[in-house]
């Protein structure tokens, strides 16, 4: 558990306001920077800031201990900062526009102007790690072993880290017409990205966030909401639902993997090319693999026997097959793809396959591939009935 989470831990176990005013004044910079950001106007930012941390106060209990607290504050600004758009862009859309480029007109910085209306949206679009390690690195100003150590990896892989997320955040800025290389980028935004908030804003930011939002203003309140559904709306959005096994719908592939024999396995391998190992297709290919070895070596619960049939009378009894496999990523978040290769973990797929059994029962397998490992793990094997409803639960080892 890091530093930030253990803050977090001892104010909600203990009640510990002390705890909770390190927390707000350790990041509140960060915070009224990024709504200042989207809004553009101090107040706003104010009770945007406000009902950030109130939002923590309220959650506090269900944050892991190994979340990122500044990219979380971070995001959650995001979210907050959202909905107050919204919500003045019905009362005055025109106004709103015209302090939009009035600020940009006036910006010291030409680079900075260019890329200060964009900063958070394309921040938005980097998955989970990728955003973490650049709030850290250049929002929060921490060196590359701090960052290391903040996401778990050595300062070599963090360093590649920032590197790869400044690279996706550049052709991101090129897609709208602004070109600059990372060395800017990185520099500009470890210049202008965070600003003090006003001094005396901490405090009753802390106070009013400790008491959960009482004493907080109608409009901080309603922040507050509108950012809960918009957090609540992002994680639905962003998780896949895995294990529904469809084989009708439109547009789903089926891949088939021959599992049994190896040296039939290595013929279909030199007569077939390979998908990319990150693709939905490869991941398929990889876990299925993965599950016919189990199968070979009689380790595959309810497959004791050694053998596996693929479901719908295949003529090819030496197949498991995977049926539009779901990919479920998590922890949630906003993920974009670049093609179909994925970049986030966990990754979870379900698999199923049938015996000799006349169609009565359907056999289903879970694995789950994580960065740490980077192998596959059995995690569940059940079996259902035609219908899906479950009739057996495989212990898994």
């Amino acid at each position: 558990m890091n530093e930030d989470m253990e803050l977090v831990r001892g104010y909600e176990v203990h009640q510990s306001e002390a705890a909770f005013e390190t927390i707000v004044s350790r990041h509140i910079n960060l915070v009224y920077s990024a709504a200042v950001r989207q809004v553009h106007d101090p107040h706003l930012a104010e009770e945007i800031t406000q009902a950030v941390f109130v939002l923590l106060a309220q959650k506090a209990g269900r944050l892991g201990p190994r979340t990122i607290l500044a990219s979380w504050l971070y995001r959650t600004a995001r979210y907050a900062a959202a909905d107050a758009l919204k919500a003045r862009r019905r009362r005055e859309q025109r106004e709103h526009e015209a302090s939009m480029l009035d600020a940009l007109n006036e910006a010291a910085d030409e680079t900075w102007a260019h890329i200060e209306p964009l900063l958070d949206g394309a921040m938005e679009k980097l998955g989970e790690k990728d955003h973490s390690a650049l709030v850290l690195r250049f929002f929060e100003n921490r060196n590359y072993q701090e960052v290391g150590a903040a996401l778990g990896m050595s300062e070599a892989a963090a360093k590649m880290r920032v590197h790869r997320a400044l690279e996706k955040l550049r052709s991101i800025f090129k897609q709208q017409g602004i070109r600059l290389t990372t060395a800017i980028i990185a520099g500009t935004i470890a210049t202008h990205s965070v600003q003090a908030a006003p001094m005396a804003l901490a405090k009753p930011v802390a106070a009013v966030a400790t008491a959960k939002g009482v004493g907080a203003s109608a409009s901080t309140l309603t922040l507050v909401k509108g950012a809960l559904k918009l957090m609540a709306w992002t994680k639905v959005k962003t998780v896949v639902v895995a294990g529904l096994v469809i084989l009708a719908a439109a547009g789903t592939a089926t891949v088939a993997i021959q599992h049994l024999q190896h040296k039939r396995a290595q013929a279909r391998h030199r007569m077939f090319p390979q998908p990319n190992p990150n693709s939905a297709a490869g991941l398929s290919m990889s876990a299925a693999r993965f599950i016919a070895a189990l199968c070979h070596r009689g380790q595959l619960p309810g497959f004791p026997e050694g053998k596996t049939y693929v479901r719908k009378g295949n003529s090819d009894p030496g197949l498991i097959q995977v049926l539009s496999p779901g990919l479920t990523i998590s922890p949630p978040g906003v993920y974009h793809f670049a093609d179909t290769n994925l970049e986030s973990y966990p990754v979870s797929l379900n698999l199923v396959a049938s015996k000799n059994n006349n169609g009565q029962f359907v056999y289903n397998f879970r694995v789950i591939k994580t960065a740490e490992t980077n192998e596959w793990q059995l995690t569940r094997a059940w079996r259902t009935d035609l219908d899906g409803k479950d009739v057996e639960e495989f212990s898994v080892q």
